[in-house]
């Protein structure tokens, strides 16, 4: 035995040394893939007290605007192409009641439907390393207030 062990031992390394870098390999993925997300869920967070708002006036909606702008590169890099309709429709939500002055009652259960759509895209999104695409250049897109409603 101890004959055998010494007349293979490069072998014996190699094969130890593909076995350790494969699981390195697999420690690494599922690393990123947890980062992915947990970055996803502080987002969502974040999401959820800047929507806070008690009345849907002007100034309140802006607020919500402004901090969706500001963290518009991050639904892009966090989200694909399917998940990010639900951040799309959601922008034009805002843009809607920003035109338009909805009472509480009548714009409440829209905003509310929208913003547990995009929640839930955010949190179950469970893609990593190899579904990330490449950023294609984003066409604006617009939807109908029906689109809106129904989605």
């Amino acid at each position: 035995m101890l004959q055998f062990l010494q007349l293979n031992a490069e072998w014996i390394c190699a094969i130890a040394i593909v076995f350790f870098t494969a699981i390195q390999c697999y420690i690494s993925h599922s690393q990123y893939k947890q980062e992915l997300r947990l970055r996803r869920l502080n987002l969502a967070k974040q999401m959820d007290e800047a929507c806070i708002i008690y009345k849907f006036d002007k100034e309140s909606i802006q607020k919500i605007v402004d901090w969706f702008n500001k963290n518009q590169s991050q639904f892009m890099y966090l989200l694909n192409e399917k998940d990010l309709k639900h951040y799309n429709i959601f922008q034009e939500l805002l843009k809607e009641l920003h035109k338009h002055n909805l009472t509480f009652d009548e714009a409440i259960p829209i905003y509310r439907k929208l913003l547990v759509n995009l929640d839930v895209a955010l949190l179950n999104a469970n893609y990593g390393i190899r579904k990330l695409k490449k950023v294609k250049k984003q066409k604006p897109q617009t939807y109908t207030w029906d689109e809106i409603i129904n989605s």
